[in-house]
């Protein structure tokens, strides 16, 4: 119901909003509104959601530019690699996984470790979860090692800033993370490979297990 309210509240606010008028404060609003689909997109109707949150970032983008806007831009490409990422559980994965990383690449052209570690963290995260799913699609060993091998890469660049004692549950989940990416690896290699992959897949479960 709250979702549902936001998003009445919303709509109402971009009958005045409009794109000639006031691009700005639409492009805002657009924003919140699809972070009020994103959230309604947990409880119900997650793949139309998940459509109508990305459909109102996409239109946020035409006033937030990579020139104009660079942070606003960077946290809608952000958000658009998380939706992209859950879309592609239930329809068109490959596709949406490849939009997902796409999205995510965008925001780390603009956060990096130095000027912006949480949010390059946080990009970083949600953007090895997206190579994750590409590689869980993967009908090919070697795209699924190639996918996992990247997932893993991103997580550990997240880790730089995702450490036990300032960050005690972004660390537990980024490991958890790490032990999936590991162990979907171990799947697709062989030998004295698989059984690294299976032992840091237990060490990084045994670390987040720690928190």
């Amino acid at each position: 119901q709250s979702c549902e309210r936001a998003i009445q509240a919303y709509k109402k606010a971009l009958a005045i909003y409009t794109q000639d008028s006031y691009p700005h404060l639409r492009a805002r609003t657009m924003r919140s509104l699809g972070l009020a689909y994103a959230a309604r997109s947990d409880l119900i109707d997650r793949e139309e959601s998940l459509r109508q949150a990305i459909s109102s970032w996409q239109e946020a983008l035409a006033v937030f530019s990579r020139s104009a806007s660079p942070l606003d831009y960077a946290s809608l490409q952000d958000e658009l690699c998380v939706a992209y990422r859950k879309l592609a559980e239930m329809e068109d994965g490959i596709d949406n996984s490849h939009r997902a990383i796409e999205g995510g690449e965008k925001a780390l052209n603009i956060y990096n470790l130095k000027d912006h570690p949480p949010e390059f963290a946080r990009a970083k995260t949600n953007l090895g979860s997206a190579y994750l799913t590409l590689a869980q699609l993967a009908s090919r060993p070697p795209d699924r090692a190639d996918g996992c091998k990247r997932a893993i890469a991103s997580y550990q660049d997240a880790l730089m800033v995702y450490n036990s004692v300032r960050f005690p549950d972004d660390f537990a989940l980024v490991k958890n993370n790490l032990a999936i990416a590991y162990l979907a690896l171990s799947e697709a290699v062989e030998g004295e490979a698989k059984i690294e992959c299976c032992n840091q897949s237990i060490q990084a479960c045994r670390d987040a297990l720690l928190i």
